[in-house]
């Protein structure tokens, strides 16, 4: 299962070397529910593998992605990493600040707003 990583799964993180460095940057867990982010894979019980960030930054993140040794390789790293991070821009302002940021344009549509008279 994916879960948040707050509360005890903060700790749990601390507490083995190979998923330390997923919330260590974050001297605590009050430190790490204000600026971190991440999302921890929990199998029967056990942390098995986590994506958090790692460094954070004025302009940025950078991503700590970990699985417990005996679990590698079986694409629980994969399973949230490889998302495709989306751009939906409402205007042409917002298209061409994705386009600054990497982002390629694949479609336009059609969207309606409803407002208030």
């Amino acid at each position: 299962a994916l879960r948040p990583i707050q509360g005890e799964l903060y700790h749990r993180c601390l507490a083995d070397s190979w998923s330390r460095d997923l919330v260590a940057q974050f001297p605590t867990e009050g430190d790490y529910a204000r600026l971190g982010l991440g999302v921890a894979v929990v199998r029967q019980g056990e942390l098995v593998a986590g994506a958090s960030s790692y460094a954070r930054y004025r302009t940025g993140i950078e991503i700590e992605v970990d699985t417990r040794p005996d679990c590698r390789r079986q694409g629980l790293a994969t399973a949230w990493t490889g998302l495709y991070p989306s751009w939906d821009a409402h205007t042409p302002t917002s298209l061409a600040l994705a386009e600054k940021l990497g982002y390629g344009f694949s479609h336009g549509y059609v969207a309606y707003e409803i407002t208030a008279e």
